[in-house]
């Protein structure tokens, strides 16, 4: 595991910013393709085996092979993610269509690289579960909501720093507002992460905190389909 960070760092110090990856599998939901404009761009909005996922946005020869997909289609991409004006959004470097008999527990997007941490808060649940959650940098273009419940997050929460890596898969929040819209958004799940400098720091020991137990069903369906180490 220590030299694939060192690796991902390295490759992340070459571009110029560090990079979250995305590698899986999503079921098509619709496609749209931006007109006139001066590089073809197609957005696929796709769901995973426990719902929605997230917004793909394809590029060049990519997107005109995007415009053939059709509702239904299970697709394999690799990519990063990436926001523009607050919208989370991932950059597919490679796309094309699985298999048809895919298991439905492998349909998720699994996440992957550095990140630089936003802000970030360390609790525990009514029922004793540690739970650490907060803001993943994307660049410029906006951040994404990141939570790590148990052991992993109450070994991580007292050595945290400005740059770590993250292991975990895409999925989304919902929340309804004040005026009863509903709204959604792009969230990484974390199933570890890992400071690429340890320091220690007092841990906040916030008891009886207001968050909700992690959904067992869910998360253990993702992480039985996860391999011992993501192929990046």
């Amino acid at each position: 595991m220590a030299e694939k960070v060192e690796m991902e760092e390295r490759k992340s110090r070459k571009s110029g910013k560090p990079e979250i990856l995305v590698e899986g599998y999503g079921i098509v939901e619709r496609t749209h393709s931006l007109p006139n404009a001066s590089i073809p761009v197609t957005f696929i909005t796709v769901r995973g085996s426990k719902g929605y996922i997230g917004r793909i946005k394809a590029l060049g020869r990519l997107a005109e092979e995007a415009k053939g997909l059709a509702k239904g289609d299970i697709v394999y991409l690799q990519g990063y993610l990436d926001a523009w004006e607050g919208e989370v959004q991932v950059v597919v470097r490679r796309l094309r269509v699985a298999l048809p008999y895919i298991p439905e527990e492998e349909i998720a997007l699994r996440v992957s690289g550095l990140f630089f941490l936003g802000p970030h808060d360390y609790k525990i649940t009514d029922k004793g579960t540690p739970f650490l959650q907060g803001l993943l940098r994307l660049g410029e273009g906006g951040d994404i909501r990141f939570s790590l419940f148990g052991e992993a997050a109450e070994r991580v929460a007292d050595h945290l720093t400005a740059l770590a890596h993250v292991q975990g898969f895409l999925t989304e929040e919902s929340w309804t507002t004040k005026d009863g819209e509903k709204r959604y958004a792009a969230k990484v799940r974390a199933v570890s992460l890992y400071p690429l400098k340890w320091e220690t720091k007092e841990k906040p020991t916030q008891k009886g905190a207001q968050v909700s137990e992690e959904p067992q069903g869910e998360l253990g369906d993702i992480l039985e389909a996860f391999p011992e180490d993501l192929p990046f």
